[in-house]
C-alpha cells in the first residue's frame, strides 16, 4: 500500500518467495457456459417486460390517469380557476359545473368550488344564476365571508331586494361573531343598499348610521350623509361629509366635496 503516493513501509509489496501450492485451473473468474445461457435468459426476460410495461403504459395508462383525474372534483376545480383567472368566464363556469357533478376529497374544497361558481356567474353578468350556487356555499360554511358578500350582491343586482337585505343581516351576524370588523361595515353598506333600493329610507339610513359607527369614513358615512340632505336635514349631514372627507376617495369624495360646499353657502345665504 502507499500513503500520499509513497510505499507504505510497514506493508511488504514485494513478490512472496514462498509457494502456496498451484492455483486452482478454473478458478478464471469467468461465468460457465450454463450460468451463461442463465443470465442471457433473464436478460431477455426483463427487457420484454419493461417494453410489455413501456407499451401498455403508453397504450393505456394516459387515458387512465386522465380518467382517474376527471372523477375528483378538486382536480377539475383547479382547471376551472385557472380558466377563471385568465378571464374565460363561460370555460370556467362549465368546468365548475362539472367539477361539482363529482366526488370531492375535502368538503371544504366543494365549498370553495360552489363559491367559485357562483362567481364566475356574477362576473358574467348572470345573477339570477349565480343565487343558487352561492346560496349552497353559504349553507355549508357560513363563516365563508366571501360567498356571504357575493349572496348579497347578487340578490340585489338580480332585483331581489328584500332577500338582499335578509342575506346582508345574515353576513353581519356571521361577522360579528368572527369578530371580523371589515366585513361588519360592508355589510352593513350592503344592507343600506338594499332597504334604499326599496324604498325603506328610514330603515337605510339607519344601517349605513351603524356602519358609519363601527367604522367612521367608510361609505357608509358618505350614504348616511347622503340621505339626510335628501330627508332635508343637511346640518347633521354636515359632519357626516367632514369625516368622509378626511379618508373618502373616487366619486364619492368628489361628491361630498360638492355637497358640503352647497351645504356651506347656504348657510351663508340664511346668515
Amino acid at each position: 500500500m502507499t500513503r500520499n503516493g509513497n510505499q507504505d513501509p510497514s506493508v511488504d509489496e514485494s513478490p512472496a518467495t514462498g509457494s502456496a501450492g498451484p492455483a486452482p485451473d478454473n478458478d478464471t473468474g469467468e461465468l460457465t457456459g450454463g450460468a451463461q445461457v442463465l443470465l442471457g435468459f433473464v436478460t431477455v426476460v426483463v427487457f420484454a417486460a419493461l417494453v410489455a410495461v413501456v407499451y401498455g403504459y403508453a397504450r393505456f395508462g394516459g387515458p387512465f390517469v386522465h380518467g382517474l383525474s376527471e372523477e375528483i372534483g378538486e382536480i377539475v376545480a383547479q382547471q376551472a380557476r385557472t380558466h377563471h383567472e385568465a378571464g374565460d368566464l363561460d370555460r370556467a363556469i362549465e368546468l365548475y359545473e362539472t367539477a361539482l357533478d363529482r366526488s370531492f376529497e375535502d368538503p371544504r374544497q366543494r365549498g370553495w368550488a360552489l363559491r367559485w361558481l357562483g362567481e364566475a356567474l356574477f362576473e358574467a353578468g348572470r345573477y339570477d344564476e349565480a343565487v343558487e350556487p352561492l346560496e349552497a356555499a353559504v349553507a355549508s360554511y357560513p363563516d365563508d365571508l366571501i360567498a356571504q358578500s357575493h349572496l348579497t350582491r347578487a340578490l340585489r343586482l338580480a332585483g331581489r331586494h328584500e332577500d338582499s337585505a335578509a342575506a346582508a343581516e345574515a353576513w353581519y351576524d356571521e361577522a360579528v361573531r368572527m369578530d371580523d370588523t371589515l366585513n361588519r361595515f360592508h355589510a352593513r353598506y350592503h344592507f343600506g343598499q338594499a332597504l334604499e333600493d326599496a324604498g325603506d329610507l328610514d330603515a337605510a339610513l339607519e344601517a349605513y348610521l351603524e356602519g358609519h359607527d363601527i367604522e367612521p369614513g367608510s361609505m357608509n358615512t358618505f350614504h348616511a350623509a347622503q340621505l339626510l340632505v335628501e330627508q332635508g336635514d343637511s346640518e347633521a349631514a354636515r359632519p357626516l361629509f367632514e369625516t368622509y372627507l378626511e379618508s373618502g376617495s373616487g366619486w364619492r369624495l368628489e361628491s361630498a366635496r360638492s355637497r358640503l360646499d352647497a351645504i356651506t353657502a347656504d348657510g351663508a345665504d340664511n346668515g
